[in-house]
């Protein structure tokens, strides 16, 4: 019997110390992330991921996972972008968490996955796809992303396929990095 209730013990020691699950957040928790120049410190114009959690899904509410238009050069959402939006409205970001589709998908781990896919016919004939596949790695503490985004394209006329992989860092930011403005509330204090 002790045996045994060592055996249980360990297993459980085992499974709590490794089992790493989907993020289960409430409704209302947005999580800001800035990519990280060499310094390892957020960019003032790096490009922004703003993430929503509900355990099995992510939706990414910058909108950098927004399916690409053809013909048009891909644009990421940068620090500047997320300030026009928040300066339009202080919920821009808590308003689209009711309106945009959680299509990240949890992996294992702290990982979750999504892409970006589109096929289109030039008006010449030119039949082309492009796609987008983004592995999010969370730290466990989630304030370091690391992004492993796989660019994709090919033309279905001639066979030819390219391929390109980059890994990138990004780090949790809180929603004043965004703030324009003054910075601190005046004082009752009157000066003349």
């Amino acid at each position: 019997m002790k045996g045994f209730r060592f055996l249980l013990l360990v297993m459980v020691i085992c499974l709590a110390s490794g089992v790493k699950a989907q993020f289960y957040d409430g409704p209302d928790d947005i999580y800001y992330y800035v990519k990280c120049g060499d310094n390892g410190q957020p960019q003032e114009n790096g490009y922004v991921f703003i993430f929503n959690f509900d355990g099995r899904k992510a939706a990414e509410l910058s909108g950098a996972l927004n399916d690409p238009i053809p013909d048009k050069p891909r644009d990421y959402p940068d620090v500047s972008d997320v300030k026009k939006n928040l300066q339009r409205s202080q919920t821009y970001y808590d308003d689209k968490i009711e309106n945009t589709e959680y299509k990240i998908e949890y992996v294992s781990g702290n990982t979750y996955k999504g892409n970006t896919y589109i096929e289109y016919i030039a008006p010449n004939g030119y039949q082309a796809w492009f796609g987008e596949y983004f592995t999010f790695d969370f730290s466990n503490n989630r304030e370091v992303l690391s992004l492993s985004r796989t660019v994709s394209l090919g033309n279905y006329g001639t066979g030819f396929n390219s391929s390109n992989t980059e890994q990138e860092k990004y780090k949790k930011v809180d929603k004043s990095f965004f703030k324009v403005g003054r910075s601190r509330t005046p004082s009752s204090t009157l000066h003349e």
